[in-house]
């Protein structure tokens, strides 16, 4: 941001603070607002701010004239975006660590442009972090030996494996040998990597290509069919189900983000999905209030509801768990269903 848009070489300074946030907030372009909703769209007071600084519950009753945000406000007129991913949370660091230094010193900024180029700055930096992490891949990643053993049993019950990721395959060879090793590829049936998701599920003209990973080249070679043990690159959803058969409710997808994994996946083909939420793994290791962010509280509940973050999520996930492996409590072959619920009408009553 210093570099490329001028912004203060202070700003290169500031600390960052790695538990300020959680996903699933939103921000409020208009405002220069982070807060958080529930699923009925109700502010959570005591969880706005701007920068750094919680805001007053008279200031945001005064600014929202309500303490519901309408809908016309945050998703027809588009003044609200939501943080959903899991590099949302180094986003709105920066973002309110930017924010707060402007207040703090009086200097005018406008906070959708702000948004927009903090937003550019965590996308340009994917390049930057990929050579970070190769270089110090144990750091990053932990190994999981029952990763393999899961794989394994899905293969043997007769199973198929595919990959699908944005990632260029370089970055993603080097965690996928420490978790399965040298020959990792041969547990899948189809590996695609720079998928471009969400354009991955939503476009129907762009062609796969062959990659090599010996000449570290794309090859021209037309693709009319996917082979087990080649590298695969962009393509569509639509071809990968036209070419493999694989359709509807035969397939089960995993992904960490709920909009551009697993929104369109399910809406647009029908596929059954899961959500891996990494956040679980701290509210199941501890038990206690405290495990919750400070600021901001859990990702999943407000005071008394979900949050809009849980509402989309069980929209567009049939299961959701911390850990991919968590399932080897089950049988392959086990079904999952949802708890049943009680309407508003079917609650007992004193009252005749």
């Amino acid at each position: 941001m210093v570099q490329r848009t001028e912004y203060p070489d202070s700003i290169s300074k500031l600390e960052y603070r790695p538990g300020f946030a959680v996903r699933g907030l939103h921000y409020d372009i208009e405002k220069g607002l982070l807060l958080k909703i529930d699923s009925f769209l109700q502010i959570q007071l005591g969880s706005v701010y701007r920068g750094l600084s919680p805001v007053p519950n008279e200031e945001v009753l005064r600014l929202y004239r309500n303490k519901t945000i309408p809908i016309d406000y945050a998703f027809v007129k588009l003044k609200m975006i939501q943080l959903a991913d899991l590099f949302s949370v180094p986003e709105m660091g920066l973002l309110c660590n930017v924010a707060e230094y402007f207040e703090k010193n009086h200097i005018e900024y406008h906070p959708e442009i702000l948004f927009r180029d903090v937003k550019k700055s965590v996308q340009s930096s994917h390049s930057i972090m990929h050579n970070i992490v190769e270089n110090n891949v144990t750091d990053y990643l932990e190994q999981n030996s029952t990763i393999q053993t899961y794989f394994e049993g899905l293969i043997k019950a007769g199973k198929k494996l595919f990959l699908v990721t944005n990632s260029p395959f370089r970055f993603v060879n080097i965690g996928m040998e420490l978790l399965l090793g040298e020959e990792w590829i041969n547990f899948f049936d189809v590996v695609i990597v720079q998928a471009r998701k969400p354009r991955f599920f939503t476009d129907e003209s762009r062609p796969f290509r062959v990659y090599d990973p010996v000449s570290k080249r794309q090859l021209w070679d037309h693709v009319t069919k996917l082979e087990k043990g080649k590298i695969y690159y962009e393509g569509t959803v639509k071809q990968l189900q036209d070419m493999t058969g694989w359709n509807g409710q035969q397939v089960l997808y995993f992904g960490d983000h709920p909009y551009s994994d697993l929104a369109d996946v399910t809406l647009e083909h029908g596929w059954r999905t899961g959500a891996i939420i990494t956040e679980l793994t701290v509210i199941n290791r501890q038990r206690t209030k405290c495990v919750f962010n400070e600021q901001f509280g859990s990702v999943f509940r407000t005071y008394h509801n979900p949050t809009y973050f849980s509402r989309r999520l069980f929209r567009f996930a049939d299961i959701y768990t911390s850990n991919l492996t968590n399932l080897l409590k089950y049988s392959v072959n086990h079904t999952f269903y949802p708890r049943r619920g009680v309407m508003p009408h079917e609650y007992s009553s004193l009252f005749v």
